[in-house]
């Protein structure tokens, strides 16, 4: 199989999107548009990437071209390439692939992508070389677009032409990649009930099943299992989810979920956290770095963090895992089964025993045997008479 290389052009563009800023550092759907290039051609199966930029610009894993050594490195190049600029970012692989075929079927001397003469095409590397001086990446372009013999590959959809380069056209860029991640979820069976503040990254995976409510923003490395209900007003990045979960008006961060999961709403999954399956976790509940197991239930205003908690707990309201003392994080460890009642402080390092339980309104702060009670309060004090007949709360 013939090599093939793309040229990623970064020229020094007149109109920006960000003043000072490279136009390849926007972001479309929360990937910035140079590496968003790359990996299109990547997906497109595309060997070899290459960048030419003029700009402060950088591209994980391609090979940095210099001007001056433009012309001889096109020379030296075995099989075909492909130019495009970074503002080009919406042109999908599927299209990469069929241009290809198309140059390689019609033997032209280029294969321009949608209009003619376009900046995103297939050429000849020799004949791309014989038209440079100075091998910056305008003069490259210009060059694709000077050569003759050449044909246009139409129809593509208009949406993978947009050209990049103010923030209206970043709006509309991605609302137009919005378009086309939707359309491949509904192909694979995943179900949206409005599209209002949906954003889903390009490489999200939804099980067939699934629901997508309104404000709902899946960043990058989301994976989600079939039939689950994500929204509406949930934001999940670098996260798994499990099959036949639920995560209402809630975030999560680097974290893994399991099946029939129940989140929300305003609870806040920090990065490192395990939930595991059956696990309820009700509103103004925030875990970190822990591992909860299943069917545990935290139902509400609670704080764990830096905890490993059981099977079967049951977290009454207003509890805090007391994991920092000013110097370094302790764990706290929670045995199957354990109750912790309401208002409960656990201070780590400490553990709860399995089938522990302890009394509402403790600071816990030593280790709890399994099946124990333990009672970490002041006395209750009553003082007969104190307000009779209210006179300490009347207003002189």
């Amino acid at each position: 199989m013939k090599q093939t290389t793309v040229i990623i052009t970064a020229p020094k563009r007149e109109r920006r999107i960000f003043p000072g800023r490279p136009n390849g550092q926007a972001e479309v759907l929360f990937e910035p548009i140079a590496e968003r290039a790359a990996a299109l051609c990547r997906e497109a199966g595309i060997s070899r990437i290459a960048l030419l930029a003029e700009e402060d610009l950088e591209l994980p894993e391609a090979e940095k071209l210099s001007a001056g050594a433009l012309s001889n490195w096109l020379r030296a190049l075995p099989g075909e390439v492909f130019i495009l600029p970074t503002e080009l970012a919406l042109i999908r692989p599927e299209t990469v692939r069929r241009s290809l075929e198309l140059y390689r079927q019609e033997k032209k001397a280029c294969v321009w992508i949608g209009e003619s003469p376009g900046l995103a095409c297939w050429a000849d590397p020799a004949q791309l070389a014989a038209g440079l001086d100075t091998g910056s990446p305008a003069e490259l372009e210009q060059a694709a677009q000077r050569i003759e013999g050449g044909v246009s590959m139409a129809p593509v959809h208009p949406g993978e032409l947009s050209w990049i380069d103010s923030p209206s056209a970043l709006l509309f860029a991605n609302e137009t990649a919005k378009g086309f991640e939707i359309a491949r979820l509904l192909e694979k069976g995943v179900f949206f009930l409005g599209l209002d503040g949906v954003f889903i990254s390009r490489d999200a995976e939804i099980e067939a099943g699934t629901t997508i409510l309104p404000g709902t923003i899946l960043k990058k490395g989301v994976r989600i299992g079939a039939n689950c209900v994500i929204g509406p007003n949930t934001l999940l990045e670098q996260t798994e989810v499990g099959n036949s979960s639920r995560i209402n008006a809630s975030q999560s961060y680097q974290s893994w979920i399991g099946n029939g999961v129940s989140i929300g709403p305003f609870c806040h999954i920090r990065p490192n956290s395990r939930i595991l399956d059956g696990v309820h976790i009700g509103d103004f509940v925030e875990v970190k770095n822990s591992v909860v197991g299943e069917e545990t239930h935290i139902s509400h205003l609670t704080y764990v963090g830096d905890s490993d908690v059981g099977k079967g707990v049951n977290f009454g309201c207003g509890c805090v895992t007391v994991n920092y003392n000013g110097q370094e994080k302790n764990r706290c460890r929670i045995g199957d089964h354990a109750f912790i009642g309401c208002n409960t402080n656990l201070v780590a390092p400490v553990t709860i025993g399995d089938y522990g339980y302890t009394a509402a309104g403790s600071t816990i702060t030593d280790d709890l045997p399994e099946g124990s009670m333990g009672i970490a309060r002041a006395r209750q004090v009553n003082k007969p008479g104190w307000n009779k007949g209210g006179r300490r709360l009347k207003k002189k």
